[in-house]
């Protein structure tokens, strides 16, 4: 028997055991896990807004505190599957909202949205212990604490409202009417992917590759989720007409996340080109202004006297001569202009500061913040589509380091009309941590599953699983993995680097205090399945298996 046949044997049965036994092994373990973090008697809980919330007071636990390695590890592991959880359970949403309409689903963005800010609380706990500020052991083991207590409450709110979820989507009742609109939501993107390519081929007269180069990619990975979308569909209308209608929803369901997925990663093309263009006029405007304040500054240092104006508005001008020729020799990184521009004239500004009026340093700072902002939305955006797009292969640092960056960058548009200084640090921080975040997630993905393989696949292997297996060593997939639960065919290592696949399977299997290794039956036959994966695993929607 193969290891597809075997899966599919497994059937609902199955997999209704498998999660009942998972979940008797996370009750168990969730036990102890407090004890083995801190070794307190009291457990603080934490409200979604970040008050403290006191727990009941428990036993002394006999389990001696985990190494804080140890504690560092499931800390990851907690925020990559509860990000994972959100973003499935968003892109949930979106699909419900277009076949259900907004108030029918509103309970549920309130929970989701309870469940993103407990997300955030411990994506910032997370940059705390990654910093170069030194913490005790006390504090780290606090922080830990917090944001595995965070993680699951994340959940919780998920999870009260999956039955509600689940009966709205009843899909077993509906698969055929939503395979049908999801198949024609994706043809609906025809014409978006060719706008899409159109842009692409604008941008690649006019700009350097270095300012747009994940685009492309991403219009790459929207034809994935697209072929999937298909594939999924195709295996839905053969398993309605042979009367296995659980098999069918799920695979309309993955599909519909596909659907969506495929929508955000064309339009992120259109963003992006969006971003991009404001870049460039941003950089425009910059350079009037680096003109009038070398002026000043040139000005300034003839009538007081004041020789380092002099050599600081040269240097500023030499680099408004390099910048100028490159504009008018072709093409060129408005972004890597801006930033070569900001570096100069930063100093110049510092150097002015004290012998301008007041409103004159507010008009500076603001220029230069207004500037800065544009910078700091593109990072973000670009980081953001392509963390969201890729999530299936994207570790805890860059989503740490993501969720920062929004945090930064929310802060700076609250206080760009009020404290433009300290919006200017916010600013530059969001750009600071939103390409770190965008560098270490394209080092994940150059090492999900290996890569790219020979079908043009991702890690999994383009042209599908059914009989075969490819061994992974990437983080989240350790081991070797049969089967897909009958899912195949062209899109499939596309919609597993997307997280469609990864976070819609089995939700809640995986515990929060680390790797499950099971060998469920022939099913996985001698799989080992680390616990992040599992605990990645959704359930398409709330279907009861």
């Amino acid at each position: 028997m193969n290891t597809a046949s075997a899966f599919g044997a497994l059937g609902v049965t199955g997999l209704l055991a498998i999660v009942v036994v998972a979940g008797l092994i996370s009750w168990s373990r969730s036990r102890r896990r407090r004890g083995e973090i801190q070794g307190t008697a009291a457990e603080q809980r934490f409200g979604p807004g970040g008050q403290p919330v006191q727990a009941q007071t428990q036993a002394p636990q006999a389990n001696a505190p985990l190494p804080l390695p140890e504690l560092h590890r499931r800390a990851g592991e907690a925020l990559v599957a509860t990000d994972n959880a959100v973003q499935s359970a968003d892109q949930e949403l979106a699909f419900a909202q277009l076949q259900f309409g907004d108030d029918a689903v509103a309970p549920y963005q309130r929970a989701l949205q309870e469940a993103k800010d407990h997300l955030q609380r411990s994506f910032a706990l997370q940059q705390k212990l990654e910093d170069s500020i030194p913490d005790t052991e006390a504090e780290q083991r606090a922080w830990i604490a917090e944001i595995l207590d965070r993680c699951q409450q994340a959940k919780t709110p998920l999870a009260q409202h999956r039955e509600d979820f689940s009966q709205l989507r009843a899909l077993e009742s509906t698969a055929q009417e939503a395979g049908n609109a999801v198949v024609a939501a994706v043809d609906a993107l025809g014409p978006d992917m060719q706008r899409a390519q159109t842009t692409l081929d604008r941008l690649a007269q006019r700009y350097l590759d270095s300012a747009w180069q994940t685009l492309p990619e991403n219009l790459t990975q929207a034809g994935e989720r697209i072929a999937f979308v298909r594939t999924a569909a195709q295996q839905a209308e053969q398993h309605l007409s042979s009367g296995q209608r659980s098999q069918a929803a799920v695979e309309v369901r993955a599909a519909g996340l596909a659907a969506t997925q495929a929508r955000d990663l064309v339009d992120s093309v259109q963003r992006g080109a969006q971003d991009l263009e404001r870049a460039d006029q941003s950089l425009r405007d910059a350079i009037a202004v680096a003109h009038r304040d070398v002026a000043e500054a040139e000005a300034t240092a003839q009538v007081a006297m004041r020789t380092e104006l002099t050599g600081t508005a040269a240097g500023v001008r030499s680099v408004l001569t390099g910048i100028e020729a490159e504009l008018a020799g072709g093409r060129f990184d408005p972004y890597a202009l801006s930033h070569r521009l900001s570096v100069v004239t930063t100093e110049l500004e510092k150097a002015l500061a004290g012998l301008r009026e007041e409103h004159e340093r507010d008009r500076a700072a603001r220029a230069t913040l207004d500037r800065t902002m544009v910078s700091a939305q593109a990072a973000v955006t670009q980081a953001h589509d392509y963390v969201g797009a890729r999530r299936g292969g994207i570790q805890a640092q860059s989503r740490t380091h993501l969720s920062e960056a929004e945090r930064h960058l929310a802060e700076a548009q609250r206080l760009r009309n009020t404290e433009p200084s300290t919006a200017l640090n916010h600013a530059n921080e969001a750009i600071r941590l939103a390409t770190a975040s965008h560098q270490e997630a394209q080092q994940d993905v150059s090492g999900f599953g290996g890569g790219p393989d020979a079908s043009g696949g991702w890690g999994m292997g383009g042209a599908g699983w059914n009989g075969g297996y490819r061994r992974s060593h990437h983080r989240g997939l350790s081991g070797t993995m049969r089967g897909m639960g009958g899912f195949g065919g062209p899109g499939l290592g596309g919609a597993v680097l997307g997280g469609i696949l990864l976070g819609s399977v089995l939700d809640g299997m995986g515990d929060d205090d680390g790797a499950i290794s099971q060998s469920f039956g022939g099913g996985f036959g001698d799989s080992h399945i680390s616990g992040d994966f599992l605990g990645g695993l959704g359930d398409f929607g709330g279907f009861d298996f």
